[in-house]
């Protein structure tokens, strides 16, 4: 997943909740791109986002989570 683009539903300290198509996807967002949002975007607004999909290893790497991280940009 490299690009994503739908409806900001909510809007958190770290991360955005986006909905495309009844599927709801989170994704972390960096602290400066973060502000960026919570100054010029709104739950309803579209956003479009760059984003690196990535595996998280849990605690002695007895769990693997996927993750979404966006950015403004390409990175």
């Amino acid at each position: 997943i490299n690009k994503i683009k739908g409806k900001l539903e909510e809007i958190n300290s770290d991360n955005v909740s986006i909905e495309i198509n009844n599927l709801f996807y989170t994704i972390a967002i960096p602290g400066g791109f973060m502000d960026y949002i919570n100054k010029s975007k709104k739950v309803g607004d579209e956003i479009y986002l760059y984003t690196i999909h990535y595996i998280e290893n849990g605690l002695g790497g007895s769990s693997l989570t996927p993750k979404l991280m966006g950015f403004k940009s390409p990175v």
